[in-house]
Order: structure tokens, then sequence, then C-alpha cells
């Protein structure tokens, strides 16, 4: 848009909030979409200027951003992301009685992950599942004819 003066104000396409989520998580087939979901979260919820990965969000708010009805139903989500390495929790006191958990977001694969790394690898990963798929099909129509 011009003013007056034929000046273009311009706005940065890099100034909105963002977060960055390696492909390795994005692509998981050992994940359900709704753990993937909740691990993007989790990376949003990182506080670039305090240095650290550590993010403390109830339960109550993050099921309503993964369209839950109640905190408790983000638990089994939050433990495949614990199992796979991608998070880790710990719990600690707050003001002496109320325990707190804290989560750290693991940004890379951890050293122990077996699934794919980058995207080309997620592709191929994907095609063997869909060739698995197809042979898995053509085998069940041979037996029925």
């Amino acid at each position: 848009m011009t003013d007056d003066d034929g000046v273009f104000d311009v706005e940065a396409e890099d100034a909105i909030d963002f977060a960055q989520v390696g492909a390795w998580a994005i692509f998981a087939l050992g994940l359900t979409p709704t753990a993937r979901h909740l691990y993007t979260i989790m990376v949003a919820m990182i506080n670039r200027e305090r240095g650290d990965r550590d993010v403390w969000p109830s339960l109550e708010l993050l099921a309503v951003w993964l369209g839950l009805s109640r905190g408790d139903k983000v638990t089994p989500y939050m433990d495949e992301l614990i199992a796979a390495g991608a998070i880790e929790k710990r719990s600690r006191r707050m003001n002496g009685m109320k325990t707190r958990n804290i989560y750290r977001v693991r940004r890379n694969p951890p050293e122990n992950w077996a699934g794919a790394k980058s995207l080309k690898e997620a592709s191929l990963e994907a095609q063997g599942v869909v060739a698995t798929r197809k042979a898995a099909k053509e085998a069940a129509r041979r037996k029925i004819a």
C-alpha cells in the first residue's frame, strides 16, 4: 500500500512468530498425528530469548489447542513423545506445594532414532509402506478369488 508521497509500506514476511520443526518429527510414522501436532505445539512454546528448551504448559491448555475435551486426554500423546525421545519430562515443586511438570523439547532426533531424519528418508520410508499395503491388498484379493 502506498501513502500520498508514493512510499510503499512493506511488512517483513519473517516478522510473525513461527516454529521450526525438523522433518524427523513431522514425518515420524511411529507417532500418531495428534502426537506429532502436540510436538509442534511444544516446539512453538520454546522461549528463544531464554535460551533453553524447557516448556511447562498445562494439560488443559494443550487440550484446547489439540481440540480435546479435557487435559487428561493429552497424556497418551505426551507419553508417545516421551517414549520416542522427542521430549523429556521432569517434575518440580513450585512454591513448596504444587508440583509442576516441565518438558524439555528435543529439536533433533535422539541418538537411537530409527525413523527417517530427512524428507528424502521419509519419502522412501512412506513409499515402502505404500508398497507393503499394495502387496497385502493384492494377496488378500488373490485369497478371496
